[in-house]
Parts: C-alpha cells; sequence; structure tokens
C-alpha cells in the first residue's frame, strides 16, 4: 500500500501480520512499484482526476477504485471495478480478485489501450483544446 492516510499507522502494523502486504506510506518510488502489480487499488470516499488512476492505465495494471469522481470515466469492466464507498465493497472486490483471478488478470491491457486512446498528453491537449474552441 501506497500512500498517506489517518490510517497508515494502523495499516503499518496490520501488515506486520501477513507476509504478503506491505505499507509503504508516501514514495517516490510508485513506477517501480505499479511494475511490480497486478492491481491497482484506489480507494477513497472523493477525488477529482486521479493521476494514480493514469499511471496504473499507463502500467496496463487491472483497477479497481471506488465510484467516486471521475474514476468511472477511467474504470469499465473491460479493465476493472467500480465499487461502492464502503467497507463491505471493499472486502468484498478484494475476495473477488483473489478467488477469480484467471478471469482478471488479462483485463490489464485494456487498462492501457484505454489510456493510449483516450488519456495520453496530446489526447488531453486536444480534449481541452476542444473545450475551449467550443466556447
Amino acid at each position: 500500500l501506497i500512500g498517506q492516510g489517518p490510517l497508515l499507522e494502523e495499516l503499518k502494523h496490520l501488515s506486520s501480520l501477513y507476509g504478503n502486504l506491505n505499507v509503504v506510506g508516501e514514495s517516490s518510488e510508485v513506477s517501480d512499484f505499479l511494475d511490480r502489480s497486478d492491481v491497482f487499488f484506489l480507494l477513497s470516499r472523493n477525488e477529482g482526476q486521479p493521476l494514480s488512476i493514469l499511471e496504473a492505465l499507463r502500467a496496463s495494471l487491472f483497477v479497481i477504485a471506488t465510484d467516486v469522481g471521475c474514476n468511472s470515466s477511467m474504470i469499465n469492466e473491460k479493465n476493472g471495478l467500480l465499487i461502492d464507498v464502503s467497507e463491505q465493497s471493499i472486502i468484498d472486490a478484494f475476495s473477488r480478485v483473489i478467488i477469480e483471478w484467471d478471469s482478471y488478470k488479462g483485463k490489464g491491457e485494456n487498462s492501457l489501450k484505454l489510456f493510449n486512446e483516450s488519456f495520453t498528453e496530446e489526447k488531453m491537449y486536444d480534449s481541452y483544446l476542444q473545450i475551449f474552441n467550443s466556447l
């Protein structure tokens, strides 16, 4: 787990009980972590257009995020799961991905495809330009 938040110290303690979970906290080595990952989770109560999801898409990761802000413009059934902001939804998503991993593992390629189709620097620039030109 990478990032900050009010539960950081509690999560670090809980992660020490499991061998396959590492709580890093804030890090400047995000690309390295993404390259070694299979799934990206962004679990928050509110978001705008999170750059972290764009980075995960570019890294060809299957993305699981709460259905807030602009997350639904970047995540669909082809490349991830949008979940409710609730403890049970998070538990269900973790369990589902672990149990059904074979049906999800190839979907990360769709993340990169979506990134290249809609979220490259050039594509984003063109989208903003169209908005300004329409004013």
